[in-house]
């Protein structure tokens, strides 16, 4: 995909540029001003990922399905939340970070780093997560 836009800053004029589309641009730009001046064309490449990483919470052993929302663990039990960002039209930004919390309510994210389990102590759990995009 190709676009050419003019993008001068004489004056101070700044121009916005969008991309509507998710995947790669080849920007070509230059500047020209009313005496006929016309700087040499430039190319920029550049990468539009609109698409969100994808994350799920993966439960070791031992474990027992009760529900489709609900499984029983023990303590010892290791969660994770590998995530990865799904490349669209051959762009992918990759995962930046994975938060998460155990319990909602007012307990903030965590960055997730490694496999965690649940203690005792949590008895009934909602564990929730989300991946930004580098």
């Amino acid at each position: 995909m190709s676009d050419k836009f003019i993008v001068c800053g004489g004056g101070g004029a700044t121009r916005l540029v969008q991309f509507f589309y998710v995947g790669l641009y080849h920007l070509e730009y230059f500047c020209s001003i009313t005496l006929g001046n016309v700087e040499a064309e430039r190319t920029l490449r550049l990468r539009s990922d609109a698409t969100p990483p994808a994350s799920e919470l993966a439960i070791g052993e031992p474990s027992f399905q009760l529900s489709s929302a609900t499984v029983l663990v023990s303590s010892i039990t290791p969660l994770s939340i590998p995530s990865q960002d799904p490349t669209v039209n051959a762009v992918a930004s990759g995962v930046k970070e994975t938060f998460y919390r155990i319990s909602s309510g007012t307990s903030a994210f965590s960055v997730f780093t490694a496999s965690f389990s649940l203690s005792q102590a949590y008895g009934s759990a909602t564990v929730e997560f989300y991946s930004r995009d580098q």
